[in-house]
């Protein structure tokens, strides 16, 4: 109850301000302390003044990047993190997290850089590339849970204990973390399930109720498509499927080579006929998760995909505020009436 005392004291404190000012605000607590910064640049100032273990709030809007690092242990809260045409939407271009135990929510980034850290989550948030600082960098106990990427691009190429959960994925890019190292992969939808430049199935990982698709609109091959999916890596009660074009005939034949555990998983299609036409541009353009498009159900009778596990919800686990009004007139005793009506989401 005191937490959430604190984020409604928060929040009322980040309307009050938004109310009169011009443009985004960031709101930053330290302790009991809180304190408003206006404008694009209000991220830069509330970081600057942030201590390991402080909470920034922003508001919707388009906020400055960092100047440099992110090296300070924080969570970074923001309101909306998955359209651009959101008037809700909290947007960054970019971060380069090189701190340990950050918590980041509700954000919308062009680029997410993960540099050699420890305990680094990310929830709710919106990607086009979500990468590592440098390619020998190594991330450990990173969780992405019920996020939008674009492309996955060496985020956990040296990444242990990785974690991804209820997401969406339009493709890997390079992403062949060694097969010492398995990830955790977890009620996701993988709109194209292979890695470029490779014909095996990477990155390597236990994969669980997910939909993992080959998709015919942006990836040119013969009719009959074979990827190969490599021991270590182990596959349970996952959906295998084809999104496919009119003018093509695919068909998804996932290989499971010599050793690579797999149980209760469902192949569609087996007649090598589509399973549904889509238009292509609400694939190459719009990633956003289909959430009841097939209503599948594993092996272990649980849902498939995003809905599955924790679900996913597209705003951030923090109270927000839903609308704030404030009288112009006062009450003729110098007082002004306002009505803030806040929905804590779980």
């Amino acid at each position: 109850m005191k937490n959430l005392r604190i984020y409604l004291s928060l929040f009322l404190s980040m309307t009050c301000a938004a109310l009169f000012a011009d443009g985004p605000t960031a709101t930053l607590q330290q302790g009991d302390v809180l304190t408003v910064y206006y404008g694009n640049d209000a991220f830069q100032k509330a970081y600057a003044a942030a201590e390991d273990g402080g909470i920034i709030t922003l508001s919707p809007g388009t906020f400055t990047q960092l100047s440099a690092n992110l090296e300070k242990s924080l969570t970074i809260n923001g309101t909306y993190g998955m359209s651009p045409d959101s008037a809700n939407t909290t947007y960054i271009n970019q971060i380069i997290v090189k701190a340990d135990n950050v918590k980041i929510e509700g954000i919308l980034f062009q680029y997410i850089n993960l540099g050699t850290i420890t305990n680094c989550t990310i929830k709710r948030c919106g990607t086009s590339y979500l990468t590592s600082n440098s390619s020998s960098d190594q991330n450990t106990n990173t969780l992405v849970d019920q996020c939008i990427i674009f492309q996955y691009d060496h985020a956990f190429t040296n990444g242990v204990n990785y974690a991804i959960k209820n997401s969406t994925i339009n493709y890997f890019y390079n992403d062949s973390n060694p097969s010492t190292q398995l990830a955790n992969i977890t009620n996701c939808w993988i709109w194209n399930f292979y890695c470029y430049n490779s014909s095996t199935g990477r990155p390597y990982a236990v994969y669980k109720n997910n939909v993992l698709c080959i998709n015919s609109y942006t990836w040119s091959s013969s009719s009959n498509y074979n990827l190969t999916l490599s021991a270590p890596s182990e596959f349970y009660n996952n959906c295998f499927y084809l999104i496919g074009s009119s003018n093509k005939t695919y068909r998804y034949m996932p290989s499971f080579s010599s050793g690579c555990l797999n149980t209760g998983n469902t192949i569609l299609p087996t007649s090598g006929t589509a399973v549904f036409n889509m238009n292509p541009a609400s694939i190459t353009n719009s990633y956003f998760p289909y959430r009841d498009s097939l209503n599948l159900k594993g092996a272990d009778n649980t849902p498939m995909g995003i809905m599955g596990g924790t679900g996913f919800n597209d705003y951030p686990a923090i109270p927000r505020v839903l609308n704030a009004t404030i009288d112009a007139q006062n009450d003729g005793e110098g007082y002004l009436n306002a009505s803030i009506k806040v929905k804590a989401e779980r």
